[in-house]
């Protein structure tokens, strides 16, 4: 590779670095930008459109989170997707009720409350990371 080009994508990496570092809203985000600068970018070829190439490895990213939080904690994927929809038209949370429903194996009366609020957690760390200040991307 030409100096000047390995300069200049070096400089625009710590660029890129910088900004994801300070802000707030992109921190959840970092090392997924991150792995599709090291992974993709040097894939793309010269009259490849970026945007599109990201969009389509941010879904496959976030299609692999949701199946392993399903199978992580045995909830079916349909029910799990549909609450995320939920949760992105009205800004509430799934009910209990909702989350227990769709669990494989319901749990124990006692432990349903912190069985409950891992899986809220998950789906609003989820929709953080992927969903939230994403724009047109």
């Amino acid at each position: 590779m030409d100096p000047k080009i390995r300069g200049a994508s070096t400089a625009k990496r710590k660029l890129v670095a910088d900004l994801l570092g300070s802000e707030r809203h992109l921190r959840s985000k970092r090392d997924l930008i991150e792995k599709f600068i090291e992974q993709h970018m040097p894939s793309l070829t010269a009259g490849q459109d970026v945007q599109a190439a990201f969009a389509d490895f941010w879904n496959v990213e976030r299609l692999s989170a949701i199946e392993d939080i399903c199978e992580a904690e045995r909830i079916d994927p349909l029910a799990f997707r549909a609450m995320i929809e939920q949760y992105h038209f009205s800004g509430k949370r799934p009910l209990q009720g909702e989350i227990v429903e769709a669990l494989a194996v319901k749990p124990k009366i006692l432990e349903r409350k912190s069985v409950v609020e891992r899986i809220i957690g998950k789906l609003l760390s989820l929709v953080s990371t992927f969903d939230d200040g994403m724009g047109a991307v």
